[in-house]
């Protein structure tokens, strides 16, 4: 398949130097976590994807399961400027398939290895600073979601930004455009990444910025939110303690 080829201005995105600042890894303690679902929070509101008499957090349940994981990015100062979290496929299941339930059953039904990114939140900066955290929390999760062994990361995408995904990671179309329901109605269409040809398929810059970097087993050995965390966070998210099986959540 032809590679796709960036534009100037992709070109000085991808500026290793500027990247550098920002530090991507996983929250590892409570006041970490609430940053982060804090900043999901605002984001949304902002951007009119919920409503401003929601808590102030946005949580829910499968954020919490031991294979989810919350990626946060630290700025040059330390702040939390940006989070991404990966959820693996579980019994409690993915947000998409609260609107794609027989698209995402399809790909279950080929046994692939399916985890969805969610609650993607970048504080408000320049584009370029926005840019870089985007492409810092990206590269870590696509990075660990490798390392884990999963075929497919799933996602929600608004379609005026289906261009920048299809241009930066050859993501591919499994459900059409529809009202999602996580986020007021707004339209959506779900996207895979396919970690086995990606690397194949996207730009060279993207490719040497994306895998070229080293990882190590310690830089992925954060372990899940404790459950006393998980608790909290759905208790401060205003879900009912009969929807909080801790136990259904820990098995799941």
């Amino acid at each position: 398949m032809q590679e796709h080829q960036l534009t100037p201005l992709g070109r000085r995105l991808i500026d290793a130097a500027h990247l550098a600042r920002f530090r991507t890894r996983f929250a590892n303690a409570r006041a970490e976590r609430e940053a982060a679902l804090r900043l999901v929070h605002d984001n949304y509101v902002s951007a009119g994807l919920c409503s401003h008499a929601t808590p102030d957090i946005i949580y829910y349940r499968p954020l919490g399961l031991p294979a989810s994981r919350m990626a946060i990015v630290q700025d040059p100062a330390g702040r939390i400027v940006g989070t991404l979290s990966i959820v693996e496929d579980n019994a409690l299941g993915l947000k998409l398939d609260h609107t794609y339930r027989s698209e995402v059953a399809e790909l279950r039904s080929r046994r692939r290895r399916l985890a969805e990114l969610t609650c993607l939140a970048i504080r408000h900066q320049s584009l370029r600073e926005a840019t870089a955290v985007f492409f810092t929390l990206t590269r870590f999760l696509f990075r660990y979601a490798s390392w884990r062994g999963l075929d497919d990361l799933l996602m929600a995408i608004h379609p005026r930004h289906l261009a920048f995904y299809r241009r930066f990671f050859h993501v591919t179309q499994f459900g059409p455009r529809r009202s999602y329901e996580d986020v007021q109605g707004q339209p959506a269409i779900a996207c895979r990444i396919d970690l086995h040809t990606v690397t194949r398929d996207v730009a060279p810059q993207i490719r040497r910025y994306y895998w070229s970097e080293r990882y190590r087993d310690d830089d992925f050995a954060a372990g899940p939110m404790p459950q006393e965390d998980h608790l909290y966070f759905c208790r401060r998210a205003g879900l009912s303690l009969y929807e909080v099986d801790s136990n259904e959540a820990r098995s799941a």
